[in-house]
């Protein structure tokens, strides 16, 4: 602007611009063109600085942006990855939606400071422009002009910035909160519509909501005092500029009235980029939190992630020996399993029975290799589980739960999440011999019905026989079927049996189960007790020992059971 002013003569009249000498050689330079000649030079720096400007602005943002969401893509990504690979009893210890407030929002508060980021050279190089530029008409003025704001950022700062902090660690802490909260009482709406608590669920939400609005609000007003503050600074400092320039600096009243009108001109053009940097600071601050957070969980993964084995399961012929096996959930834990030790030979069925806590879930997690034993190891052809990489074992096995994972999107889709390349034929073929193809090809659109989530459309019989299907689909080499025929009627639940009978003539199968009708055949039962095994054997073997499994075949009155007492 200054440059503009001078080009078209309204420093002429040695006003103080045209004391530096570079401004002195411009003028003495268009001092004999005519009125025109200046207004149409004017009028092209005015036009050629604009565009540049827009431009370098444009550049500028667009490497911000692109900066922001690639690497707020790749933290998220990476974040999920990791995931995966920590203990489930780490990432159960905090409710669920506390880590997707982690993977999405404060994976985009980092992104957004970095975009803040990239912009502060093009505020910090008009800053110290505009600076030098000042200096160069007169160093006393500028020294005198810095002094509020030098007083701001040596006083004020420090302050303001642990204030953010703070806050901001609180916002972040609260919307955790809020988001777990959120994604909890959606997954419970059935239970709370049951039980007649809606109105509950609402009043929590709300005193959630109302101590994240005031975090918020304790933040906005903070970031929102920082522009008229600094403005109040800047207004004293141009009170001292007139005053040092009136007292300080001699010089005629044009030549005072000059270089003030200067520097004003200068000022207007420094508060954007100063404010911008202010901006940027309190971003910072509010990122802060978000960054530790992230820190932190990047530490936990790498401390606390499962070590993955170097060595390649090619073969499985033999079978599985689990040796004197211990295990809890945490070192102030109580053990749920104690010196564990049984033989699972490959191709054979065998069945782990005891009451609610015994432990056998909590055996299947280990073979699973979800944990790691506390004490012992697990053993598959004389390998030791934790040498052989966890993918290469994993793909050999197929677990159908008590939790079955149905999500949103057709049947056909949620069959293929375990083998993408599954033909059509294959999937109807898993389908019949889970007993699901019937009720199927009765829904609307066959395998192209869509699923809600939790597969909420859908039975408890049905979603267990969706879960068995994608079982029989990934020609696993075992299968765990923890509780897998719970909810089924009896009739179906012999149809699977039987099937299960021939698909395990060459699979080792794990099954897990409270109704010991379900159990009769297998090669093998093992009843557990408080964390041990108590008794082994056969069907008739363990009923002639009448010891634990007599009893529970008492107490269940099986009627397969009886026949065989």
């Amino acid at each position: 602007m200054g440059l503009i002013l001078l080009i078209l003569g309204v420093d002429g009249a040695g006003t103080g611009i045209g004391k530096t000498g570079w401004l002195t050689a411009i003028r003495d330079g268009i001092s004999g063109t005519t009125v025109f000649e200046r207004i149409h030079w004017a009028a092209l720096v005015l036009l050629g600085t604009a565009i540049l400007r827009t431009a370098l602005t444009f550049a500028q943002r667009y490497l911000a942006v692109g900066l922001r969401v690639d690497i707020t893509a790749r933290l998220q990504a990476r974040m999920l990855a990791q995931l995966h690979r920590l203990p489930l009893g780490y990432l159960q210890a905090q409710r669920s939606g506390a880590w997707t407030a982690m993977l999405i929002n404060q994976s985009r508060e980092v992104g957004n400071v970095l975009e803040a980021a990239v912009l502060m050279p093009a505020s910090f190089i008009a800053t110290l422009t505009y600076l030098l530029f000042s200096w160069l008409i007169s160093w006393q003025l500028t020294l005198l002009a810095m002094v509020p704001l030098v007083a701001i950022l040596a006083l004020a700062r420090p302050w303001a910035s642990l204030r953010l902090r703070r806050i901001s660690h609180e916002v972040q802490r609260q919307l955790r909160e809020v988001s777990g909260m959120v994604q909890e009482h959606i997954a419970m709406t059935r239970l709370l519509r049951a039980f007649n608590r809606e109105a509950w669920s609402q009043e929590n939400f709300v005193f959630a909501q109302e101590l994240l609005k005031k975090q918020e609000f304790r933040f906005g007003m903070m970031m929102a005092m920082s522009r008229p503050l600094f403005e109040l600074f800047g207004v004293a400092g141009f009170s001292l500029l007139i005053l040092g320039d009136a007292y300080l600096i001699e010089g005629t009243d044009a030549e005072r009235l000059g270089r003030i009108v200067a520097f004003l001109v200068i000022a207007s053009r420094l508060l954007t980029p100063v404010s911008q940097i202010v901006q940027f600071l309190g971003h910072y601050a509010r990122a802060m939190p978000s960054v530790r957070a992230i820190m932190d969980f990047n530490s936990d993964s790498v401390r606390l992630a499962m070590a993955d084995g170097q060595q390649q399961l090619e073969d499985f012929s033999k079978g599985i020996h689990v040796d004197d096996v211990s295990f809890s959930y945490g070192v102030d834990q109580p053990p749920v399993l104690r010196n564990i030790s049984l033989w699972i030979p490959r191709g054979r069925t065998i069945a782990i029975v005891g009451a609610s806590g015994s432990g056998k879930s909590s055996l299947v997690n280990l073979l699973l290799r979800l944990y790691d034993p506390v004490e012992g190891s697990i053993y598959l052809d004389g390998r030791n589980l934790r040498d052989l990489e966890i993918a290469s074992w994993r793909a050999r096995i197929a677990v159908v739960g008590q939790e079955i994972p149905i999500f949103h999107g057709t049947i056909r889709e949620n069959l293929r999440l375990v083998r993408s390349e599954a033909t059509d034929a294959e999937i109807v073929e898993a389908c019949q011999q889970a007993q699901a193809h019937e009720f199927i090809m009765a829904l609307p659109n066959g395998y192209d019905t869509s699923l809600l989530e939790h597969g909420g459309r859908l039975s408890g019989g049905q979603r267990q026989r969706i879960s068995l299907a994608r079982a029989f689909l990934t020609r696993c080499e075992v299968l765990i079927l923890d509780e897998a025929t719970s909810e089924l009627d009896l009739m179906t639940e012999h149809a699977i049996l039987a099937t299960l009978a021939h698909y395990g003539q060459d699979r080792t199968v794990v099954m897990i189960a409270h109704r010991l009708a379900t159990v009769v055949d297998s090669d093998c039962i093992f009843v557990m007790e408080g964390g041990r095994i108590v008794e082994q054997g056969s069907h008739l073997q363990l009923l002639a020992l009448g010891g634990l499994y007599h009893r529970m075949v008492r107490g269940q009155r099986v009627s397969d059971c009886k026949s065989a007492e």
